[in-house]
């Protein structure tokens, strides 16, 4: 599985102009592939909660954020940032920079978008592209930094 994700990665990585490669690394690329593969898992267990189950949205965003943020972690750190350091102290940041990506983006900003009216959906996509930028910034320069 792990040569498999390099590859793709690599390869989707490798069809960007030079230019481009230069300011965006491969990691940037299988970040955007987990998370493509993880925010969909978050999604339909959005809606699955919200419309089938009727919870409310505040508990339907939290169920499916956690469930993804879990697999997340575990694929970023393992196939995407390649992290053999202990787990302990990246586990401590990673949980820190989620309270803070949770607090502020995928509860405080989708809740005052779906508040004002945006489609509860739509809400969530919009705080999910500041997810990921904040989150991508975070998981490389914080949670899985390089010595």
């Amino acid at each position: 599985m792990r040569q498999r994700f390099d590859r793709i990665r690599d390869g989707l990585w490798g069809l960007l102009p030079a230019t481009v490669r230069r300011w965006i690394p491969n990691t940037l690329v299988g970040y955007c592939l987990i998370n493509l593969f993880t925010f969909s898992t978050d999604m339909g267990l959005l809606t699955l909660c919200y419309r089938v189950f009727r919870l409310p949205y505040g508990v339907s965003v939290s169920t499916g954020y956690i469930i993804a943020l879990g697999l997340a972690y575990v694929l970023n750190r393992a196939l995407n940032f390649e992290s053999h350091s202990p787990v302990g102290g990246e586990l401590v940041r990673y949980v820190i920079v989620v309270v803070v990506n949770y607090t502020v983006l995928v509860l405080g900003f989708s809740w005052l978008l779906h508040r004002v009216g945006v489609q509860f959906q739509l809400a969530r996509l919009c705080a999910a592209t500041a997810e990921a930028i904040f989150m991508y910034t975070m998981m490389r320069f914080v949670v899985f930094r390089r010595g």
